[in-house]
């Protein structure tokens, strides 16, 4: 009788830690991207801020939660699998959380990873050149007026190709659905995706290699930077690379 009772005890306060784990998410959630302090969880909460803290460590190293570089905590890349499980699948942001903020920190660029579902492009993750993470969970207005949106329309089939085409206006710069198509032809012939933006911005994209093709790897160039995209090119190459061949086997084929 007594070992069913522990048992009990044991277990409603396993629930009760598990729906505060949950209230922690929803309250960072309705925050809208701003970081949330520990002291603002804490009283949002009603407990002390050691216990609250326990339960922000547990989802920040199981990637739901991640810190932020200036104050408190953001949504991680696996809260993705919770908001929008149909658009992303465990694997694709095992790889974006570990691989991107890495890449992103040691060559000092903005990384955003995309996905085409649906006759969308939604951003998996945005990264910034310090490696923090931006969850971007919006969908894309326009497949066609971004560089992974672009690579990503470049590897779909005909069929659907017609479909997005239907849908979307097609960039200024093409007289013709022809003209167009070939365009992408070249895209994906090539394996990569130049696109000019306002300000002097260029917009750099390539493929994740894998079969079929299902995300794009990202970067943006600032006039500021005084990178050109082919001094740029062969990092996100071999990122993307290194990506598709996530998991690694061992430590030594991580990004370093």
């Amino acid at each position: 009788m007594t070992g069913n009772y522990e048992y009990l005890q044991k277990e409603t306060i396993m629930i009760k830690v598990i729906l505060k784990a949950m209230r922690v998410l929803e309250v960072i959630s309705e925050r809208g991207g701003e970081a949330v302090r520990l002291s603002e969880l804490s009283q949002a909460l009603g407990e002390n801020p050691s216990t609250c803290a326990g339960i922000v460590r547990t989802l920040t190293n199981a990637g739901y939660l991640q810190k932020d570089p200036v104050r408190g905590y953001r949504l991680g890349v696996m809260s993705a699998s919770l908001l929008h499980g149909d658009l992303y699948d465990a694997e694709l942001l095992g790889m974006a959380r570990v691989c991107m903020p890495e890449l992103a920190a040691k060559e000092k660029l903005y990384l955003s990873l995309a996905v085409l579902r649906g006759k969308v492009r939604h951003s998996v993750l945005e990264v910034d050149a310090r490696g923090a993470a931006v969850m971007q969970y919006s969908p894309n207005p326009n497949v066609f007026h971004s560089a992974t949106g672009l690579m990503l329309a470049a590897h779909v089939s005909a069929p659907e190709l017609d479909a997005l085409m239907e849908l979307y206006t097609l960039p200024r710069r093409f007289r013709s659905g022809e003209e167009f198509r070939q365009a992408l032809y070249i895209i994906r012939a090539q394996g990569f995706c130049e696109l000019a933006r306002p300000g002097g911005v260029m917009a750099i994209a390539v493929p994740i290699p894998q079969e079929p093709v299902r995300a794009s790897l990202g970067c943006m160039l600032r006039p500021e930077e005084n990178r050109t995209p082919y001094e740029v090119l062969p990092i996100l190459l071999d990122g993307a690379g290194q990506m598709a061949r996530w998991p690694p086997e061992n430590e030594q084929d991580m990004l370093t």
